[in-house]
């Protein structure tokens, strides 16, 4: 690999010792090798970064643990340490074909004036029921890109020129990736889709917490954006909190009654079982 890498490949992570060994996997054994690869961490509580380092022998990767947990500071950290040509910014559970470098490699040979683009969700990863939903968020890109650019922060790609006067807003609580596109625009440098190579995008947030909410809450971030205005307050219903996020839960109430049940002392809580067995003789 030359000293100036062609890609630097930026992955903020936050608790994702699970899903990320899978990305780097992919990133391994990739059949083009003239990039680097960082791991901005968020100050993991499990062992994101142990797991993450077992991969140096395999390609050229750091890891880097930054002072906050925020995506878009993740990222620009990562940026302001990349030596490559192009930037690509992707999501800890993101899968990528053995192939995907050499392909946005020939794509951007192809097309030499692109400095932003986005590529396309391979819906042939999912299940007849998911498909929909990927079918329709491809042709919903491909669509906006010549109206008012849209890209899932899961895959980003800028040229280094970019990022001298474009980053990402790190007040922003939703749709930090949509906003970036959308300044990368105005600064001269619309987004390009690439209907090929395709990566597997995770669904695991619409699958813990439903299609129609995941929806409704990107859909109020986005229309934000659209109106002049930026989500810069968490939404509850959206919260940010890494692959620790997945391990929780899937009901905040029976959550905290958990909590609080195993707070009972053994007095309390002999106390509400007899209470619970006498009800329960008077049914």
């Amino acid at each position: 690999m030359s000293t100036k890498p062609f890609f630097s490949i930026v992955i903020p992570a936050l608790n994702e010792e699970k899903y990320l060994p899978l990305l780097l996997s992919d990133l391994a054994t990739q059949s083009w090798h003239d990039f680097e690869v960082l791991v901005i961490d968020g100050n993991s509580d499990d062992g994101t970064v142990k797991t993450a380092l077992t991969f140096t022998k395999k390609m050229s990767l750091t890891v880097e643990t930054a002072a906050q947990r925020n995506v878009s500071f993740q990222r620009n950290l990562g940026a302001k340490k990349a030596l490559g040509e192009w930037i690509i910014f992707m999501d800890a559970d993101n899968r990528i074909p053995s192939y995907f470098l050499l392909g946005i490699k020939y794509q951007l040979e192809k097309k030499p004036s692109i400095r932003v683009f986005t590529c396309a969700i391979d819906s042939r990863a999912y299940t007849i029921k998911d498909k929909p939903l990927i079918d329709f968020s491809n042709m919903f890109m491909e669509m906006y890109t010549k109206i008012n650019p849209v890209a899932t922060g899961a895959l980003i790609g800028t040229h280094e020129s970019v990022l001298q006067n474009t980053h990402f807003d790190e007040k922003i609580t939703l749709a930090e990736d949509h906003d970036f596109v959308i300044r990368a625009q105005k600064a001269g440098f619309p987004l390009e889709f690439f209907g090929e190579p395709a990566f597997t995008y995770s669904l695991r947030r619409f699958q813990r917490d439903g299609t129609l909410t995941t929806l409704r809450s990107y859909s109020k971030a986005h229309l934000y954006l659209l109106l002049g205005k930026k989500t810069t307050q968490p939404l509850k219903e959206y919260p940010m909190e890494g692959g620790g996020y997945y391990e929780l839960e899937k009901s905040p109430f029976f959550s905290r009654l958990k909590s609080e049940v195993a707070a009972l002392s053994a007095k309390q809580y002999e106390q509400i079982k007899r209470y619970l067995l006498e009800t329960n003789k008077h049914e």
